[in-house]
This record gives structure tokens, C-alpha cells and sequence, in this order.
């Protein structure tokens, strides 16, 4: 996180390039390739720049990720829905399925596919889970 902290410093693009080549070399294109930020069709490298100044204060943040205890969690006695893309990191895959075991009313919804962007990806799979959900609940 220092060195995209960092990066930020530099500039705006300086520090998405950092992040976006560091997920890329853990696979997160969901293929063998390695994927960078100058491997990314111009429009997705400029929907990514604009997303920047959240990029910029998570990685400048001392708390961007709060800790929540589990027994906070499983306290939650409402409906839950776990949305994921088939293809995201090995670690949302991983949140997602403690959360599953730890929500008492949780359903996981995964897009075959798709990335941690799958409302982008995926315009019509995602509202008609989010919405047949909301119509059980």
C-alpha cells in the first residue's frame, strides 16, 4: 500500500497504474495474461482515472478498512445478498464465503464471468439478482 500511496504523490495516473499493475500481476484479468494499466482499451484506463481521487484517499487513508469483529457480523439479523463475479480475487471469494457462513440470512449471487466491476460488466444479471432478491425479502 506505501508504494501506491506513494504513487498517488506523483500524480493521479501514476498511482491507478501502480494499483491496477499490482491486481494484474495476481491474475486478475481471470486469464494467464498479465494484465497492466497499458494493456487496457483508452477507455477503460480513462473510466479508471476518473474513479481516482477514491483511489487516491483509500490509499491514503490510515483506516480505510475499519475491522468489524464477526460477532458484530452475525448479529446482523437481516437479509443479506453477496454479490460476486466469477472471475474477481481469490480473496472477495474468500470474504464472501465467510460472510455466507456468518450472515444467518445471507444469499451469494456470482456472475459467471464477470469481475469485482460486474455491474459494469454485466448490466442486466446483476439489477435482476439485486431485484429478485429485494422481491423474497
Amino acid at each position: 500500500m506505501a508504494a501506491r500511496r506513494h504513487r498517488f504523490r506523483l500524480s493521479d495516473e501514476a498511482g491507478v497504474r501502480e494499483a491496477v499493475n499490482g491486481f494484474g500481476e495476481i491474475g486478475y484479468s481471470g486469464t494467464d495474461q498479465k494484465m497492466t494499466f497499458a494493456s487496457l482499451p483508452p477507455e477503460i484506463r480513462a473510466a479508471l482515472l476518473q474513479n481516482a481521487p477514491e483511489w487516491r484517499a483509500l490509499t491514503r487513508s490510515k483506516d480505510a478498512f475499519p475491522s468489524l469483529p464477526i460477532s458484530a457480523i452475525e448479529k446482523i439479523d437481516a437479509p443479506a445478498l453477496l454479490t460476486g463475479g466469477a472471475r474477481s480475487l481469490t480473496l472477495a471469494h474468500a470474504i464472501d464465503g465467510l460472510l455466507l457462513r456468518t450472515l444467518p440470512h445471507a444469499r451469494r449471487v456470482v456472475i459467471a464471468g464477470a469481475t469485482h466491476d460486474m455491474w459494469s460488466e454485466h448490466p442486466e444479471q446483476c439489477p435482476d439478482a439485486a431485484l429478485g432478491f429485494l422481491t423474497q425479502h
